[in-house]
């Protein structure tokens, strides 16, 4: 496919527009061209079309070459601009090169004229490709120094041959109190606050070799003296033809007060649950003894007073055999893995009702890894399990009316698809007796007819087809 090329031709004369248009043509180009020689209308295009290319004579009614150049360059300043002229003197020509104009050539030596516009076509591309790879250059300076500037963590930037600070963000500043002048131009090591971190050169040393270093837990002191616990993260990374250090520093003193809390209120926690033993149970490995607290009590609904907790006598609350031997295993095996354990079991109420809970279970061993004892935890789930009874009893009652409505649809389907037989034989078929006519007459008297009556015959097999298409459209609608 040849290359589309708009061209606005300023030219008074109509055969040497011609010859150009001619030239471009038979050099290859799909060619749009708007010829002028008026400055107003040259003007006017120039506003309201977008060109790859001018060609302007020098000498033109009213104004001249300079002129047009001039309103080019400021219009539209990156469209080539060639002068064609029949004279042009050389004071001229350098002038016309000065302004902006890409190139001239004599009209004398036209042929000259393809090889020239290929050139500042080229050159145009080139210069476009520079404008977006350094606007683009640009942006990501733009980007990277917005987010410099608006980090949320403390950023420090080296001179990875000398250790000089050559940049620090404002964050770093406000959280240590330090000013801007007092980091700039300073070796790393020489910064008081970094003494932990970086006590000397040979420290900065190890970053250039490792290019990599993270401290998770270091302290900096402020100019106030305060100190605070840092996350430090040091990079190394080319940047154009030299390498950076960038360190980032992030405040977490915050995050180890809340580490601090969390320990204390995990503490806290264990205390209470040991205190009040609810849902806990015990079963000391030596002795045999089986402790519960009084919630598990309430959930087997059984009075402690009547009731001594014995691991054969819990298992027996569940009046299923199967159910004893499954439990047991799941206990062995936790035992001998070293590993918690849980299990789901039904159980018997006095009331004669099913209940359900759920257990856990962990071994404590000695420092021989004998087992010392199993502690668990009891929970009752019978309310969610007969929840779960009921989701089952509603999802059989729904697949029971997916299966009858499918049924349903079943028996529509096949009423549409007789419908669809129907309207298809009874539509089609005039059309059929139509179409067969009509091309039994056009080959068989198509020598016979004039070209107005090939025309409506042609016409009425036209319009069969689009019926039959519409038969068909309106049948897939259906």
């Amino acid at each position: 496919m040849n290359e589309v090329l708009n061209v606005l031709c300023l030219e008074d004369s109509p055969q040497d527009a011609e010859i150009m248009r001619e030239l471009l043509i038979d050099a290859g180009y799909d060619l749009n061209m708007d010829c002028t020689a008026a400055e107003k209308e040259f003007v006017s295009l120039l506003r309201s079309h977008k060109y790859d290319l001018i060609l302007s004579d020098f000498k033109l009614p009213g104004f001249d070459g300079f002129a047009a150049l001039k309103w080019s360059v400021e219009i539209c300043p990156d469209v080539p601009f060639i002068c064609v002229s029949g004279t042009l003197g050389d004071e001229t020509a350098v002038e016309l090169l000065k302004k902006g104009a890409v190139d001239y050539v004599l009209k004398n030596n036209l042929i000259r004229l393809p090889s020239a516009i290929q050139r500042a076509l080229e050159e145009a591309k080139e210069k476009e490709a520079h404008q977006q790879a350094d606007k683009a250059l640009n942006d990501s300076e733009l980007r990277y120094r917005r987010l410099f500037e608006a980090a949320r963590d403390g950023i420090l930037i080296l001179d990875a041959e000398t250790g000089m600070v050559v940049d620090v963000n404002p964050f770093l500043i406000e959280m240590l109190g330090y000013s801007r002048e007092q980091f700039m131009n300073k070796r790393i090591w020489e910064l008081g606050f970094c003494k932990d971190i970086f006590a000397n050169q040979a420290n900065f040393e190890e970053l250039r070799e490792k290019k990599y270093i993270r401290y998770d837990d270091r302290p900096l002191e402020t100019i106030d003296r305060r100190r605070i616990e840092v996350e430090f993260v040091s990079n190394v990374y080319q940047v154009n033809h030299s390498k950076v250090i960038q360190c980032n520093i992030r405040d977490i003193t915050e995050r180890k007060h809340a580490e601090e809390g969390l320990r204390e209120s995990e503490r806290r926690l264990r205390e209470a649950q040991e205190m009040a033993h609810l849902g806990f149970w015990t079963w000391d490995i030596k002795t045999g003894n089986v402790e519960w607290s009084e919630e598990v009590f309430k959930i087997f609904c059984l009075d402690p007073k009547d009731f001594i907790p014995q691991i054969d006598s819990i298992l027996a609350l569940s009046p299923w055999p199967e159910d004893h031997q499954r439990d047991k295993e799941l206990i062995n095996r936790a035992i001998e893995t070293h590993s918690p354990g849980s299990y789901e079991q039904m159980f018997l109420r006095p009331d004669k009702g099913i209940g359900h809970y759920y257990s856990t279970f962990q071994g404590n061993y000695n420092e021989d890894g004998n087992l010392i004892s199993i502690v668990g935890t009891v929970l009752d789930i019978t309310e969610r399990k007969q929840a779960e009874e009921a989701i089952k009893i509603l999802n059989i009652e729904l697949e029971q009316r997916v299966i009858e409505r499918t049924s349903q649809l079943e028996v529509a389907n096949k009423e549409l698809e007789a419908f669809a037989y129907s309207v298809s034989h009874d539509l089609r078929a005039p059309l059929r007796a139509v179409d067969g006519f009509s091309k039994f007459v056009l080959e068989d008297y198509e020598d016979k007819l004039d070209a107005e009556g090939k025309r409506l015959l042609n016409l009425i097999r036209s319009n069969i087809q689009k019926m039959d298409q519409l038969i068909t459209d309106l049948l897939a609608l259906s």
